[in-house]
């Protein structure tokens, strides 16, 4: 993540899926071994954009109420997609894209698999 963090801020970088490449690239030509899930969201004038990978992801609420959930990119039950430099592993080519419309109060919340493995949506809405 930090790759990504560099892209946008010395490239002025605002797209998901760029962000994701550039960081992607960063971590091969650095040969940083491991494997990771990813999402990566960008915010400009009402639209939120999104780059996902795995089982990371998010959950935009409006009025208290879930109102979208990013979509979980599984190969089967309980293996994710998942970016790596090794052989067998996803590339940012395989990442979900999208975009919608946020207004102003709506709560967002990045998560991981460990957020949803351990809480329901209702869980997370009766903290709001």
């Amino acid at each position: 993540m930090s790759n990504s963090i560099e892209s946008i801020v010395k490239n002025n970088n605002t797209d998901p899926k760029s962000i994701l490449k550039e960081a992607f690239a960063a971590n091969a030509k650095a040969e940083i071994q491991g494997s990771s899930t990813a999402c990566i969201l960008c915010h400009n004038n009402g639209i939120l954009q999104s780059v996902n990978v795995g089982d990371s992801g998010f959950i935009i609420f409006r009025n208290d109420k879930l109102v979208y959930r990013s979509k979980t990119q599984l190969v089967e039950f309980n293996v994710p997609y998942q970016l790596g430099n090794s052989e067998g592993y996803d590339t940012p080519d395989s990442a979900g894209t999208m975009e919608i419309t946020v207004v102003p109060k709506d709560v967002i919340v990045l998560e991981t698999d460990g957020l949803f493995d351990n809480m329901f949506v209702s869980d997370i809405e009766d903290v709001f």
